[in-house]
């Protein structure tokens, strides 16, 4: 204790600490307020890009569907998309 891990693990999360490419990794803080939230949402919650941007899918899609297809809000979904499919997204809740 008092040892330095939260430190490391921080500086994971802020990148400051470069690691390889090919691991992955996800910082969830200690302190949590005690909700009903199932523990794998929370964890997927934690990854706050990710969530940001399944969220902003969510809300580009409803608009499609409304009828809603300028070329504005295709092509923030195609990035939207697309940077969730770069990031793996649709495979987090299994890992």
């Amino acid at each position: 204790n008092g040892r330095g891990k939260s430190t490391l693990l921080k500086m994971i999360a802020s990148r400051d600490l470069k690691l390889p490419p090919r691991i992955d990794f996800l910082y969830v803080e200690q302190e949590v307020v005690a909700d009903n939230t199932p523990a794998v949402e929370a964890v997927l919650k934690a990854d706050k890009r990710r969530w940001d941007l399944m969220e902003e899918e969510k809300a580009l899609m409803k608009k499609v569907d409304a009828g809603d297809e300028s070329n504005e809000v295709i092509e923030r979904l195609s990035a939207v998309v697309e940077e969730l499919t770069n990031m793996g997204a649709d495979s987090m809740e299994a890992k």
